[in-house]
């Protein structure tokens, strides 16, 4: 798997185009997720090999943490943004039917009610 597309130009934070390395693996159902010190996730089909779609839904979208929910068969994602600094936790679950679709939009947000901001998380 290659997580790296240098030619990505729904990407428009220049240190997210850059070669980086894979620091999360996932793996669920049919697919296999990575995230890349960057801060990109990259959905693949596990038995093609290709890559489905990427997870960030917005292009200063820096993902942070993975997470499977098997109890609704979704993956939980966090992430910042740039629009903050960086200093704010935005968590998103999208269920695995719409990720195998190229469809990561589909998500809706979690935890909106509470303020997850710096210094309050590591």
């Amino acid at each position: 798997f290659d997580a790296h597309d240098g030619d990505a130009s729904e990407v428009k934070l220049w240190f997210l185009r850059k070669r980086s390395k894979v620091v999360e693996i996932v793996a669920a159902k049919h697919m296999i997720f990575t995230l890349t010190q960057a801060g990109i996730c990259i959905a693949f089909d596990h038995r093609t090999l290709k890559r489905i779609c990427y997870l960030n839904t917005a292009p200063d979208e820096v993902i942070r943490s993975l997470f499977y929910n098997k109890s609704n068969e979704s993956l939980v994602t966090v992430s910042v943004f740039r629009d903050d600094n960086y200093s704010s936790l935005k968590c998103r679950s999208t269920p695995l039917s719409r990720i195998a679709l190229g469809q990561p939009e589909a998500g809706f947000a979690l935890f909106e009610s509470e303020y997850l901001g710096w210094p309050g998380f590591v």
